[in-house]
């Protein structure tokens, strides 16, 4: 099969016009928002120290808190953005214990810390201040130095929000599943042996850091492009008829444009229109045409050139076929077809045939002129 796509200079103009309007991607206000309540969970870390000294103990990336949201359905339009918001809060508590030795004069400090807590979910990460415990210490009697000594819960609030339209990312948000969201935290935890007489032999400290709260994941998104050969009514097939000609005249050029219809109340809320690729026609047809890219929505493109060759007699037909795209805005673009039918009909001249009163005439003329002939003949005799 080949292809023969001429660009005309109206066209070049008319395509010039349309990336003009269309020079910037269209900014979504469609939105999906999904809320969870009553999120909660936490995480612990302990240190253990055997004798007089001290030991620290951390754990990175603790899960405090996590939520599944259903991911976005690209039947719905085009993912140009994902947004995370949480409210809610952190609170930490520490338990300071020792074991072994006698006499009051035993002593083990501890202390906790959290930090940088963050809120993760693919392409986004927030992150939020360190909360912590201080040093404290615990004894075998005495108020407020018993052991074990609990301190906290010591509450902190975390709130705000991260969003990410990185297409790599917004991959994740997409499909049929779910996209996991977490909150979390680096614990650590310092137990101490302090050199007293009749010292404790061991000493721990338990550090749990927990969040609870609110989280929402608001997914923005673009209703899908609708490419149409009508700027009103959505038409996806489009039958051009050259009729009868005679071989060797010039009909007229059919021309068709598409327009990127759309469903929204506001056009900007529906993504451009890409022609990636034109297939056809074969001769005796060709098309004046060009691809484009992100028509937004509500506006026709340039005309499409239809032109029929009539230098050979027959009856012919064939198709033009326009892959099309939504704009590359988002994560879910759509792929579309249009097809354009071409029939024509170039018929040869005929020779005219003489009616019966011509050839009357033409006889009665022949026969006439024989007849003088001969008298002439007769007379040279």
């Amino acid at each position: 099969m080949s292809t023969q796509i001429r660009i005309s200079r109206s066209l070049l103009a008319s395509a010039a016009a349309a990336a003009f309007l269309a020079a910037s991607p269209a900014n979504a206000t469609l939105i999906q928002t999904q809320t969870a309540n009553g999120v909660s969970g936490s995480a612990s870390v302990t240190a253990h120290q055997t004798g007089v000294g001290s030991t620290t103990t951390s754990a990175t990336n603790q899960t405090l808190a996590t939520k599944q949201f259903s991911q976005f359905n690209t039947s719905t339009g085009v993912l140009t953005g994902a947004k995370l918001s949480i409210d809610g809060g952190r609170s930490e508590t520490a338990v300071l214990s020792a074991s072994g030795g006698t006499t009051g004069s035993r002593r083990a400090d501890g202390s906790g810390t959290n930090t940088n807590t963050t809120l993760s979910a693919p392409g986004i990460s927030l992150g939020f201040g360190n909360i912590s415990i201080a040093s404290f210490q615990c004894k075998p009697t005495g108020i407020p130095h018993a052991c074990p000594k609990t301190v906290g819960p010591i509450p902190t609030p975390t709130t705000g929000n991260a969003s990410t339209s990185n297409l790599s990312a917004l991959n994740a948000y997409a499909g049929s599943g779910n996209v996991t969201v977490n909150v979390l935290g680096n614990l650590s935890a310092t137990a101490q042996v302090e050199n007293t007489s009749h010292k404790y032999t061991d000493a721990w400290l338990q550090n749990t850091v927990g969040w609870s709260g609110k989280m929402s994941l608001e997914y923005d998104y673009l209703a899908h492009a609708n490419p149409s050969f009508d700027s009103i009514n959505d038409v996806n097939v489009l039958n051009i008829d050259f009729g009868t000609v005679l071989q060797g005249s010039t009909p007229a050029a059919q021309t068709f444009a598409l327009t990127n219809l759309f469903a929204t109340l506001l056009s900007s809320d529906t993504v451009g229109l890409d022609l990636d690729l034109i297939t056809g026609p074969n001769s005796p047809f060709s098309l004046t045409g060009s691809t484009f890219s992100n028509l937004l929505a509500g506006l026709t493109s340039g005309n499409f050139s239809v032109d029929f060759d009539t230098t050979n007699a027959g009856n012919f037909s064939d198709q033009i076929l326009l892959s099309l795209s939504d704009f590359d805005a988002g994560v879910g673009m759509n792929n579309y077809t249009l097809t354009v039918n071409l029939n024509g009909v170039v018929q040869a001249p005929t020779r005219p045939v003489p009616e019966p009163a011509s050839i009357a005439l033409l006889g009665a003329g022949l026969l006439a002129a024989g007849g003088m002939s001969r008298r002439k003949l007769r007379k040279a005799i």
